[in-house]
Parts: structure tokens; C-alpha cells; sequence
């Protein structure tokens, strides 16, 4: 007489299968420090986010851990994210009617608690031909949320800007007309540059239905398939030694009705 036996799976082992990219968890050192070089206007914004996010990850290391315990964790290298963000360069946009910017580099450091994005290009008059631009940019934001997707089951990401900086490029450095446009660009607010704080993609997807199959059809003992249905939301991310920590928090579901057989 052949016994069914109802579809029945403890959390942690499902939590394992889901983790893509887990490892262990993250120790703080308050002695590192970030390693790209500031200068410029841009310095004090980018210091004053950073001393925010390394009081945060010191609070977070005198309660005992960075990263909630039962979290996974999805590790994100700073290089795949400058890939990522970078790989439609170059963006172009006119800023407040006048200027055409086009950003042709981007470049990622998640050191101290901060994911701080570097975008590089230059700056022309609207309408003017790209050997005319008469300035350097710099723009400076945070990959500040990484959230998921309810539909895709998907990470996207986003950008707030920080700050910018601009100096004057190659032989337009000493031109009185260069540093008239230049004092004219630099009273810009940093929202005037929002169409470059883009929205990204991590190409990593989460299934949100596991299909368990069917065992043992034939004796004594027989496994009916199984569904679960997983639900997981991000809990916190956090920038460190080089990668972006995303802590995923995940509810499974096992009494959705199974696949036929």
C-alpha cells in the first residue's frame, strides 16, 4: 500500500537555495577610509554624507553585527556596478536650457557606508560642436536604494546626486569667456542635473515560485510535488570594502497549490 507524504520544507534550507550571492558577513574597521582622491566643491558634500553612513556602521558594530543574522545577503562588487551604470555611455543632456552635458566616464567606490558614484565628461554651449566644450564635470551621487521589484522579482537601483564640480578644459582655460560661463554653470543647483541620476538594473533575478518536483512515483513511499511561493523585500544595503551589501529579508510559503503532476 503505497503512503503519500504531504509537501513540507523548513525555512532556512529554502533561505539557502535563494541566496545568490552569500557569503560571509562583513567586519567594520574604523580605521579604513575611502581611497578615491576629492578635491574641490565637491569634497564637503561627499565628507558630510560619508561621516553620516560610518556613524551608522559604527552603531551598527557596538550592537554586535552590520547586517541582521538571518538576512541573506546579495554582495554586488563596486566594479560590476560602475559596468552596469556605465554601460550606455555616453549620456547626453542640455542642463537649464543653455548647456549641453555629456557624460563619457563613471566610476563606483563603496568604502565607509557610502556607494559614491563619480561621473566625468564635459560641458559645451547648446549647439556648439564637442571640440567647442569649454569645460570639465564632475558629478558626484550616492547609489543610495537598491529595491525589488514586485513584478520582475528584480534589484533596481538609484542615484541621488551629491554634488558637481567644473574647471575649465584644455586650451579654454584662460579665455575671459571660459570663466564667465564658468561662474554662470557653477551658480547651478545640483537638482538641474537629475536627468543623469539614473535608474539602474542589477541583472540578477529572484524567483518568487519554487516548483518542487514529484519522487519516488513507484513503492512504499511516495513525495508529492510541491510550490513555494517566496516573498522578499530588502532589508538594508550597505557599502564596504569595495562591494555593495544588499540584506534580503525572505517569507516562504508552502501551502500554494502544487504544480500538476
Amino acid at each position: 500500500m503505497n503512503r503519500a507524504v504531504g509537501f513540507g520544507v523548513a525555512r532556512a534550507p529554502v533561505a539557502a537555495l535563494l541566496a545568490i550571492g552569500l557569503v560571509g558577513m562583513p567586519t567594520f574597521d574604523p580605521s579604513a577610509c575611502g581611497r578615491l582622491r576629492l578635491t574641490g566643491s565637491g569634497e564637503r558634500a561627499i565628507l558630510t554624507r560619508r561621516v553620516e553612513k560610518l556613524r551608522k556602521l559604527v552603531n551598527a558594530s557596538r550592537a554586535g553585527s552590520i547586517l541582521a543574522e538571518h538576512d541573506m545577503t546579495l554582495v554586488l562588487d563596486q566594479g560590476l556596478i560602475a559596468a552596469i551604470l556605465g554601460a550606455h555611455l555616453p549620456w547626453e543632456d542640455v542642463v537649464a536650457d543653455r548647456y549641453r552635458v555629456r557624460i563619457t566616464e563613471v566610476a563606483v567606490e563603496c568604502e565607509d557606508g557610502l556607494a559614491l558614484l563619480v561621473m566625468e565628461g564635459r560641458v559645451g554651449e547648446r549647439g556648439v560642436q564637442p571640440s567647442d566644450e569649454f569645460a570639465a564635470l564632475r558629478l558626484f551621487g550616492e547609489v543610495d536604494v537598491v529595491d525589488l521589484d514586485d513584478v520582475e522579482g528584480t534589484l533596481k537601483g538609484r542615484v541621488s546626486l551629491l554634488a558637481f564640480e567644473v574647471r575649465p578644459a584644455g586650451v579654454f582655460e584662460r579665455h575671459g569667456a571660459t570663466r564667465r560661463l564658468l561662474d554662470e554653470f557653477g551658480r547651478l543647483r545640483i537638482h538641474a542635473f537629475e536627468t543623469f541620476a539614473r535608474p539602474f538594473e542589477v541583472p540578477v533575478r529572484l524567483e518568487r515560485v519554487i516548483d518542487i518536483p514529484p519522487a519516488s512515483r513507484h513503492g512504499a513511499v511516495r513525495l508529492h510535488a510541491g510550490r513555494l511561493a517566496v516573498t522578499a523585500t530588502v532589508s538594508d544595503v550597505l557599502a564596504y570594502d569595495g562591494r555593495l551589501w544588499i540584506a534580503l529579508r525572505a517569507d516562504v510559503t508552502d501551502s500554494i497549490e502544487s504544480p500538476s503532476e
